[in-house]
């Protein structure tokens, strides 16, 4: 049977990098507005913010799934470190 090998150093590194795609996703709301004010032209403006708008929610859901998911994959890797040092202290007769 093949060893299982797990890098907690990954996993955190994986749950930094999905804060920070939760942290852009909630970011494109200012920058939707931002292309609405740009638009130059009032009904293009009105659709480009109609747009912005109707997603807002799903932006919204989505950076918080990708947030708690963050959260879950963090405490993973805490809970395998802790699963690895206390195997390590019992090899050693300790606990």
């Amino acid at each position: 049977m093949p060893d299982l090998r797990l890098d907690t150093v990954e996993l955190h590194a994986t749950a930094t990098t999905l804060d920070s795609v939760a942290g852009a996703l909630s970011a494109t709301d200012r920058v939707a507005d931002i292309g609405a004010e740009a638009a130059g032209h009032r009904g293009l403006a009105t659709a480009v913010q109609d747009f912005a708008d109707t997603s807002a929610r799903q932006r919204s859901e989505l950076a918080e799934a990708t947030a708690a998911y963050a959260r879950r994959v963090r405490e993973a890797a805490r809970a395998f470190e802790q699963a690895e040092d206390g195997l390590a202290a019992a090899a050693r007769g300790e606990g």
